[in-house]
C-alpha cells in the first residue's frame, strides 16, 4: 500500500521551474559556446530568437533588445557564431533557453580564442585577485583620464564630471585607443600620471565597438600596467556587454565610460546637503552634551569638598592621639605616685608623735605593713603604667618612623595612593630624623 503523503511535499509545477531556473542560473553565471544560427526571428519587439545548432545538438537562445540593437553586424541563419550568456529557464512554458550577452562573428573567433587564454594566464598570475583591488577615494583632488582627445568619450566624461562636481580637476592624457600602437600609447599614460602625483584616480576607456576595435584593451602590456599602477584605475570599456581584460586587473569595472566618471566624482549637492546635515547633528549633540559636562563639574566639586572635609577630620583625630599620648608619657604619672606616696608618709609621721610609745609601736607596725601594702600596690600599677606605657610608644608615630617608615607629602598633602601623583612631581619624606625631597622617576601599580 503506497504510504500516505502530505500536501506540503509537493510542488507547483511554478515553484518548481522556478526553482530549476534560479538554480542553473546560479550554477553557470556565464557560459561561452559556439555554433550555426537557425529559425532566426526578429518580432516587432526588438528581441531575437534563434536556435544555436552543431551536427548533434541544438539549444534555443534568445537577445533582449537593448543588446540587440548594439550589434555591429546583421545576424543571419547559417552564420556560424561564438556566443556568451547565462542558460536559464523560461518558467511559463518550461523551456530552457540561453540568454546571449555578447555574440561574434566566426571572423572574430581567433581574437576570442586568444581572448580567453591571456585571461587563464593572467589570472593564474593573480592579476584579477579581488583582495588586491583598492577602494576609490571619496572625494578626488583630481582626476586623470587616459583616452582618445578627440572622441565623444571625453566629451561625455567631462559633461558628467563637470555636472556632478563643477571644481573637480582633470587631467587628459590623449592617446590612441584602436588599432596598432595603442595599448603602449594608453600603458605609457597610466605610467605618466603616475610619476606626475597629481591625481589620486585615473580612468581609462573608449567608446563600443567589434571585439578587434576593443583589442587594445585586452594587450598583455597594457593590463600588466593597469595592475602595476599605484593609482587606482576605473576600466569603462565599450558597452555593458564588453567586457576587456583592462577590467578585470583594474580596481573598479565601469560598463561604460560615463558610468565611470559617476564612479569616481561624488555630486556636489549631494555633499552639501549631508555636510549640512552632519552640522546639524553637530549642534544637537552640542546642546544635549553642554549639560553633562556642567554635571561633571558639579560632582567633581563636591568630591573635593567632601576629600577635604574628610581629611581635615582625620588630622584633629591624629592630633588629639598626639596629645593624649604625649601627656601619658610613664615619667609624669610616677612622679605624681611618689609625692603621693611622700605626703602620705608625712601623714603618718605626725599623727604617731601624738600617740603612746606603745600606740606608736603599734602605729609603726601598721605603718610599716599599710607601706608595705602600698608600695605592693604601687608595683603593681608602675608595672601596668609601665605597659600601657609601652603600647603608647608603640602607636607614637616617631616610634613607627623609628622602624623605617616615613611620611610621604607631595603640596602639603599627604600621599597614600600612587595615582594623587605623577612622573616628575616632587615629594616630601619625613623620617624619624630629618627630611628628604625627591622626584617621581616611574609609577608603577601594585
Amino acid at each position: 500500500m503506497p504510504q500516505a503523503v502530505t500536501k506540503e511535499q509537493y510542488l507547483s509545477v511554478t515553484q518548481l521551474n522556478t526553482m530549476l531556473r534560479d538554480a542553473l542560473e546560479e550554477q553557470f553565471p556565464r557560459l561561452a559556446f559556439e555554433g550555426e544560427v537557425s529559425g532566426l526571428s526578429k518580432p516587432k519587439s526588438g528581441h531575437i530568437y534563434f536556435n544555436l545548432k552543431d551536427e548533434h545538438s541544438q539549444v534555443a537562445c534568445v537577445i533582449w533588445r537593448g543588446v540587440a540593437s548594439k550589434l555591429d553586424f546583421k545576424l543571419e541563419d547559417g552564420m556560424f557564431v561564438y556566443a556568451f550568456g547565462n542558460p536559464t529557464l523560461y518558467p511559463v512554458s518550461g523551456r530552457f533557453q540561453i540568454i546571449v550577452k555578447k555574440i561574434l562573428p566566426a571572423g572574430e573567433g581567433l581574437l576570442q580564442q586568444k581572448y580567453l587564454e591571456l585571461q587563464k594566464k593572467l589570472q593564474a598570475e593573480g592579476l584579477f585577485d579581488q583582495e588586491r583591488k583598492r577602494e576609490l577615494p571619496f572625494l578626488p583632488k583630481a582626476v586623470g583620464v587616459v583616452t582618445s582627445g578627440s572622441g565623444a568619450v571625453i566629451k561625455d566624461i567631462m559633461v558628467k564630471i563637470k555636472e556632478r562636481m563643477p571644481s573637480m580637476p582633470v587631467y587628459l592624457v590623449p592617446v590612441k585607443v584602436q588599432g596598432k600602437g595603442a595599448a603602449e600609447e594608453i600603458a605609457h599614460g597610466i605610467k605618466l600620471l603616475n610619476r606626475s602625483q597629481l591625481v589620486d584616480v585615473i580612468i581609462i576607456g573608449r567608446g563600443g565597438g567589434s571585439l578587434e576595435d576593443l583589442w587594445a584593451f585586452n594587450e598583455e602590456l597594457l593590463v600588466r600596467a593597469v595592475f602595476a599602477s599605484k593609482i587606482p584605475i576605473v576600466s569603462g570599456v565599450g558597452h555593458e556587454v564588453d567586457v576587456a581584460l583592462t577590467d578585470y586587473a583594474a580596481d573598479k569595472r565601469a560598463p561604460t565610460p560615463t558610468a565611470a566618471a559617476e564612479m569616481v566624482v561624488p555630486k556636489r549637492a549631494e555633499l552639501v546637503k549631508r555636510v549640512d546635515e552632519l552640522f546639524a547633528r553637530i549642534s544637537i549633540f552640542d546642546r544635549w552634551l553642554t549639560p553633562l559636562w556642567q554635571l561633571v563639574d558639579e560632582k567633581q566639586s563636591l568630591l573635593e569638598r567632601v576629600f577635604k572635609s574628610s581629611l581635615e577630620k582625620r588630622v584633629l583625630i591624629l592630633r588629639a592621639l598626639a596629645s593624649r599620648v604625649k601627656g601619658l608619657r610613664p615619667e609624669n604619672v610616677l612622679g605624681a605616685a611618689e609625692s603621693r606616696v611622700h605626703l602620705l608618709i608625712e601623714r603618718f609621721v605626725s599623727a604617731a608623735k601624738y600617740k603612746s610609745q606603745k600606740a606608736e609601736h603599734l602605729i609603726l607596725s601598721k605603718q610599716k605593713e599599710m607601706l608595705y601594702l602600698f608600695q605592693r600596690d604601687l608595683q603593681t600599677k608602675q608595672s601596668k603604667l609601665e605597659n600601657l606605657a609601652a603600647r603608647l610608644e608603640s602607636v607614637n608615630p616617631k616610634s613607627v618612623m623609628k622602624r623605617g617608615f616615613s611620611i610621604v607629602q607631595s603640596g602639603g598633602e599627604i600621599v597614600s595612593n600612587a595615582d594623587q601623583v605623577s612622573a616628575g612631581d616632587t615629594l616630601d619624606i619625613k623620617l624619624y630624623n630629618g627630611e628628604l625631597s625627591t622626584k617621581v622617576l616611574e609609577k608603577r601599580s601594585s
